[in-house]
């Protein structure tokens, strides 16, 4: 059971990677094209609405699908409930956020008004969206879910483009946003079979588990928007475009390589909730795993930010090099996030996943109000990485604590991934000193392209020595090599 359950995981992690890898290249030709289009204050403005709408939007953030997801007899009545509430809620918070228009008076830039009014459609147009959708993720059929967002995405990000050489203002991410909403409502009726209609039969099912999700999601939701809101309020939209922009970048070994294995974990592990050493071992196997890929790439892409920023974004971002340097220690500390919350779902304990992400923002606050005004968007960088590094060491003391795992196992698991990267980390550096002290240099993108081979070839030679010399023990190198075979078809 747990061999299947663990292949399918994999397959859907692998469709998951792609999609937000793909989503990834998409968003960085767009973002390429858009920085050469748009002003850095064009980008701010939007932040400025967007983090008033993401305030808002988490006291909302009931994870109805989550719910779903996790109940294994959850029926016809159970989704047409749930999407019921998401319509219910995205009207909700189109009225509260036009209504709350004056909050934008706190940036003090009265531009910030008109577009909060446009913003204000976007959770109503989603909250019309196929709540059949769901069943991809539930049923591990991610390749589902690939087409669907893909589609989405493309489209979108070609609207937005059009839009920006149209308009050349900040009018353009705005409709942008707004076509990305109603594509994804409109393409989930084309993707999904389902057909829900409206429902209120099974809020008090529904809402007996969600209500701790929202708790944790209101929390979450504000540590993660905190920085935007103190740096906004001592320095103008451009530094918070700034930070804005190198935490996007910083984060891609997180966002686009380990949120989306994670993704296929939750429905696994529902899967064989009903044993505990098996949920153990499938989530320090994926602990292993993402650590082998996001650690390099979280360190990859720190180092490489002196070269990366101008090749991708141009000279009116330079900036942001040493913001992308410091987040980048944060993405590696997010690779090695523990995956606890998984396990505290399905023994019926969401509370504890709570618990932590109020830890997160009671350390976080104060660090953020002294830094901030001191040292500017790299105090408020430095205190979100801090923040979190404690956060994360304290999940594994609660998460040993829950289920008594053996910490050798983990370490067993990443410490080859960790010595890989530290040997990888020094070649790249010397190697990007070297490039940055030619008279003579090489264009950006050459010297990009030599940077990210040499750390690919260090860290894999590294890592495979590694991990021979110890006897090819079973870890993240044995399961990457296992599953490109079988992808290839070899035996």
């Amino acid at each position: 059971m747990t061999t299947a359950i663990n292949k399918r995981i994999a397959i859907g992690a692998t469709w998951m990677v792609a999609l937000r890898q793909v989503d990834r290249f998409i968003g960085l030709i767009s973002l390429t094209i858009l920085a050469r289009l748009l002003l850095p204050e064009d980008f701010g403005l939007v932040v400025y609405a967007t983090s008033l709408v993401a305030i808002i939007e988490i006291f909302f953030q009931f994870g109805f699908e989550t719910v779903l997801i996790r109940d294994k007899d959850a029926g016809r009545e159970s989704y047409d409930t749930a999407w019921t509430l998401k319509i219910l809620v995205g009207a909700i918070l189109c009225a509260l956020l036009i209504a709350a228009y004056p909050a934008a008076a706190y940036f003090d830039e009265p531009r910030v008004v008109d577009i909060l009014f446009w913003v204000a459609l976007a959770p109503l147009l989603r909250g019309f969206e196929n709540i059949g959708v769901v069943d991809f993720q539930k049923n591990l059929e991610f390749n589902r879910e690939f087409k669907f967002k893909f589609s989405v995405r493309v489209i979108s990000t070609a609207w937005t483009i059009i839009l920006a050489f149209a308009l050349r203002n900040h009018w353009a991410l705005v409709f942008g946003m707004l076509a990305n909403s109603a594509l994804g409502t409109l393409f989930s009726f084309f993707m999904s079979p389902y057909r829900p209609s409206l429902s209120l039969t099974q809020h008090k099912r529904i809402f007996g588990f969600s209500k701790w999700l929202l708790v944790q999601n209101i929390l979450d939701g504000f540590t993660k928007k905190s920085p935007v809101f103190v740096i906004g309020r001592f320095f103008d939209a451009q530094i918070v475009a700034f930070y804005n922009m190198s935490n996007e970048l910083s984060n891609m070994a997180t966002g686009e390589i380990a949120a989306p294995i994670r993704r296929a974990l939750f429905p696994g592990v529902m899967a064989i909730a009903d044993d505990e050493q098996k949920m153990v071992d499938t989530i320090m196997s994926t602990i292993g795993v993402i650590a082998f890929i996001g650690l390099p790439v979280a360190a990859g892409i720190g180092l490489t930010a002196p070269v990366s920023v101008p090749l991708l974004l141009g000279d009116n971002w330079g900036d942001i090099v040493p913001l992308m340097q410091i987040l980048a220690v944060f993405g590696a500390s997010m690779a090695l996030y523990s995956n606890s919350h998984v396990i505290y779902y399905a023994v019926d304990k969401p509370q504890i996943t709570a618990f932590v992400t109020a830890m997160r923002l009671v350390l976080l606050l104060p660090m953020l109000v002294y830094a901030t005004p001191r040292h500017g968007a790299i105090g408020a960088a430095w205190a979100w990485t801090i923040a979190n590094i404690i956060v994360t060491v304290t999940e594994y003391f609660l998460f040993y604590h829950m289920v008594r795992y053996r910490p050798l196992q983990m370490l067993g698991m990443i410490w080859r991934s960790i010595a890989g990267v530290a040997v990888m980390g020094l070649v790249v550096y010397r190697l990007l000193l070297a490039l940055i002290s030619m008279n003579d240099r090489y264009p950006l993108g050459i010297e990009l392209a030599v940077l990210a081979a040499a750390g690919a070839v260090c860290y894999t030679i590294v890592t495979y020595s590694l991990w021979t010399i110890t006897g090819k023990q079973r870890g993240a190198e044995s399961f990457v090599l296992d599953f490109i075979k079988q992808r290839l078809g070899r035996d």
